[in-house]
C-alpha cells in the first residue's frame, strides 16, 4: 500500500495538472430546471438534447472519480489512506484521462468515452479506459455508458412529448408534466453532489466502506400517503391511519447510503405517482376513478394507454453520480488481490439485507394481496353476495385505504433484481418462499475466503412452488411489475422519467 505525499516524485507524477475538484458540483440540470423546461419549447431544446446530457454525465463521473480516488490515495495523518502499488498507474490515467468534450454522441459514449478498451488518445486514456485500467470491470464501464445513454433518451422523449401539446395550461399539459415531472420527487442533481462529498468522500479515508452498501431504512414495509400517490419503505407505521399526516417520519433510516451490492443502484424509498382521489376527475386523475368504477387496472395499463410501471420510481435513482460511483467501487473492491475488499463487510450486510426483502414480500402477503377480496362494494342477497350490485356507482370502496393497492409497487424494489442477467449483477432471487442474501453477497464471501477469511457470506437457495418455471411470473393479487418482464438496468435508467427499458 502507497499513501502519496503532496510535494513527492511520485505523488507529482500521479496528481500534477490534474483537474481534481475541491468539491464535487453537478453539471446534469436539476429536477426543477428540467419540469420547468418541460412545456417550454425554447427551454426543452437548449437543455433536453442527448448530446448535452450525455456530455453533462460523463463530466459528473469523471470529475467525482477523480475527487474520491484522491481522497483515498493520498497521505492524511492518522487515515488510514492509500492504494496497492500495482493500481497507481491506473490512478494516473484516471487523473489525466481526456477531459469530456461539450457535447457527445450516443454512440460515441458507448463506443469512444466509456468503453474499456478505447485507443490511447495523444492526450491520454478515455475515460472508459482509464476506469478499466484502475481496476474497474469492462462489463461495469458498459453498464454505466448504457446508463448514461438511456437517462439521457428518456429525457429528452419527455421534452419531445411535452413540446407536442397545445398551451401550458391545458389539461393535457398538465398530464404530460404530471407524467414525467411527478410532483413527488425528493432529490435532484444538488443533492446528489452532496452525497458524493459528504458520504462516498469521507468513506474513502476511512477503514469502514460498509455503510456505504447498507439499505436505507430498516424495519417494516408499509406506505404513506401523499398529494397525488404513495411512498413505500421500512420503518413503523404511525397509527395505520387512512391519511398519513406525518412526513417521512416513520420511515427509520440506518445511516447506510443504500447501493445495492453488486450493482449501480441506491435503493430508497418507492414512489408511486397516482392521484387516487375519486372527487378528481381531470386528465390526470381520472385513471383511478375509473378503476374504482370497474375500470381497467391502472397497475397494469389504464384506460389512456399508460403502463402501471411507468407511475413508479425509485426515489434513489435522482442520484445517478452516488449510484455509479459505489456501483464501479464495488466491481473494484472485487479485483482479485485488491487488499481493500476487506473495508466492506459482508457478514453485516447479508442479514439487513435479508430483512428489507423478506419484510417487503411480507407486507405484499399480509396487506396487498387480500386488498381487492376485502374493498370489494359487496351487496348479499337471498344468501348469495354480489359485487358492485344494481345502484351502486362503485366496484371498489371510494373510502378504503389504498395503501394494500398501491402496495404492490414494493415488487419494483425487491424483486426486479431477480430479472437481471448481466456481467454486473448477479441476483437469483425467486419471489416465492424465503429470501436468501443472494449471489452478490457469495460472491464478496467467495473474495474474502480467497484472501483467507472463512466466513464469508453464502448463497440461499430458494425454493420454487410446484410446477413453477424458473422466471415464471407473479400476478397474484394484482401487481405493478412481472417478474422477468423488466430489466435492473431499466428501472436504473429510469432516473426521474420513464427511459428506455433494454
Amino acid at each position: 500500500m502507497v499513501a502519496l505525499v503532496p510535494g513527492t516524485p511520485l505523488y507529482d507524477e500521479v496528481f500534477a495538472n490534474a483537474k481534481i475538484p475541491l468539491v464535487v458540483t453537478s453539471n446534469f440540470p436539476t429536477y426543477g430546471m428540467l419540469a420547468n423546461a418541460l412545456l417550454n419549447p425554447a427551454n426543452a431544446a437548449s437543455i433536453g438534447r442527448p448530446e448535452l446530457l450525455n456530455a453533462q454525465q460523463c463530466k459528473d463521473i469523471q470529475l467525482a472519480s477523480r475527487y474520491i480516488f484522491e481522497g483515498l490515495a493520498v497521505f492524511r495523518s492518522g487515515k488510514p489512506t492509500g492504494l496497492p502499488e500495482v493500481m497507481l498507474g491506473g490512478l494516473r490515467e484516471l487523473m489525466h484521462s481526456v477531459d469530456i468534450p461539450a457535447e457527445i454522441p450516443d454512440l460515441q459514449v458507448v463506443d469512444q468515452v466509456l468503453r474499456a478498451d478505447s485507443p490511447r488518445e495523444v492526450a491520454g486514456a478515455l475515460l472508459g479506459t482509464a476506469l478499466a485500467l484502475l481496476g474497474v470491470a469492462a462489463p461495469v464501464v458498459g453498464i454505466v455508458a448504457g446508463l448514461v445513454v438511456g437517462l439521457a433518451s428518456g429525457i429528452y422523449r419527455a421534452m419531445k412529448a411535452g413540446t407536442e401539446v397545445d398551451g401550458a395550461e391545458s389539461e393535457a399539459a398538465k398530464a404530460v408534466l404530471y407524467q414525467y415531472f411527478p410532483p413527488l420527487q425528493i432529490g435532484d442533481a444538488d443533492f446528489d453532489a452532496k452525497l458524493v462529498n459528504d458520504v462516498i468522500r469521507p468513506a474513502m479515508e476511512s477503514g469502514d466502506w460498509t455503510h456505504l452498501y447498507m439499505p436505507r431504512y430498516q424495519g417494516e414495509w408499509h406506505g404513506e400517503e401523499r398529494d397525488g400517490g404513495f411512498q413505500f419503505g421500512c420503518g413503523k407505521a404511525l397509527g395505520g391511519k387512512k391519511f398519513n399526516g406525518s412526513m417521512g417520519e416513520s420511515f427509520t433510516p440506518t445511516g447506510g447510503l443504500g447501493c445495492v451490492p453488486g450493482t449501480a443502484t441506491i435503493a430508497d424509498l418507492v414512489q408511486v405517482n397516482l392521484p387516487h382521489n375519486p372527487a378528481q376527475r381531470d386528465e390526470v386523475a381520472k385513471a383511478f376513478y375509473l378503476f374504482l368504477r370497474g375500470g381497467k387496472d391502472p397497475r397494469a395499463q389504464d384506460g389512456m394507454g399508460v403502463l402501471g410501471k411507468s407511475r413508479i420510481f425509485d426515489t434513489g435513482s435522482f442520484y445517478p453520480m452516488t449510484a455509479r460511483l459505489c456501483g464501479m467501487l464495488w466491481s473494484w473492491l472485487m479485483q482479485r488481490h485488491n487488499p481493500l475488499v476487506f473495508r466492506v463487510d459482508p457478514l453485516r450486510l447479508q442479514p439487513k439485507w435479508e430483512s428489507y426483502c423478506t419484510s417487503g414480500l411480507e407486507f405484499i402477503r399480509k396487506v396487498c394481496y387480500p386488498w381487492a377480496e376485502q374493498n370489494l362494494m359487496t351487496r348479499v342477497y337471498e344468501g348469495k353476495t354480489f359485487y358492485k350490485p344494481h345502484g351502486v356507482d362503485y366496484r371498489y370502496d371510494p373510502n378504503a385505504n389504498f395503501e394494500g393497492f398501491f402496495g404492490t409497487a414494493v415488487f419494483h424494489q425487491i424483486g426486479a433484481w431477480a430479472c437481471t442477467r448481466t456481467g454486473m449483477l448477479d441476483w437469483r432471487r425467486a419471489l416465492h418462499g424465503d429470501v436468501g442474501p443472494g449471489a452478490a453477497h457469495a460472491r464478496l464471501g467467495r473474495q474474502r475466503h480467497r484472501h483467507g477469511r472463512r466466513d464469508g457470506g453464502a448463497q440461499v437457495s430458494v425454493p420454487r412452488r410446484h410446477g413453477q418455471r424458473r422466471g415464471a411470473g407473479q400476478r397474484r393479487g394484482g401487481g405493478w411489475v412481472r417478474r422477468g418482464e423488466g430489466r435492473h438496468s431499466g428501472r436504473l435508467a429510469h432516473l426521474p422519467l420513464r427511459a428506455a427499458q433494454p
